[in-house]
């Protein structure tokens, strides 16, 4: 068993349900290297909020440097990636990027997924950290157009946290001012089946 599955079960208990969309927990001990077995090494805290059934669904390292470096409007995460397109109603609309295909699901799957970032540095304004607004993802799914925050956060992060989230929470990301990185292991997590023939693209 790696180092990094024991540090996260035996922090898992120190992530926090609450009602604003956000929580935070830590797996102390790090390196400053992306570890390839972190995925598994989490699933411990997304059973602590979809119970022991969570499974990942999607992975994405973002590495936001001085020469890599982008700002991401406010949006909430509402797509997910499935095996194939089949037509169930409810979902839609499709894409396929990279040869991976992607689809909007009702709101009651998103309302049911977690959303796990781990932080491999320090993240504070500097260097994008993620911007919330506390509590949004009770609004429901919303067009961009109509998503306005009305308070704002900064999330700063040490390395080693893990930022614990709602998809459909607003959020969005200043670009970096900073030579500092800010390398974020973004991973979603669910944890019942999609809709016959549909099938979730396990990450």
């Amino acid at each position: 068993r790696s180092p990094a599955n024991s540090r996260a079960r035996s922090n898992a208990t120190k992530a926090k349900r609450n009602s604003t969309g956000a929580d935070t927990s830590t797996v102390p001990d790090r390196d400053n290297s992306a570890d390839p077995t972190a995925d598994q090494a989490l699933v411990p805290i997304a059973q602590m909020y979809l119970g022991v059934n969570a499974f990942l669904v999607r992975s994405i390292l973002f590495d936001k440097l001085l020469d890599a470096n982008w700002a991401v409007p406010w949006h909430q995460d509402v797509t997910i990636e499935v095996l194939e397109k089949q037509e169930v109603e409810g979902f839609g609309p499709w894409s396929i990027k990279d040869g991976v295909v992607s689809a909007q699901p009702p709101t009651s799957i998103l309302e049911n997924m977690i959303t796990l970032r781990l932080h491999f540095d320090d993240t504070d304004d500097s260097n994008g950290a993620l911007i919330v607004d506390p509590g949004s993802h009770l609004n429901g799914k919303k067009h961009i157009q109509d998503i306005r925050p009305s308070g704002p956060v900064i999330l700063d992060c040490r390395a080693g946290n893990v930022l614990v989230m709602k998809p459909l929470l607003y959020h969005a990301s200043n670009r970096s001012t900073s030579g500092n990185p800010r390398r974020v292991l973004h991973l979603d997590f669910a944890s019942t089946p999609l809709p016959r023939p549909l099938t979730w693209k396990r990450a």
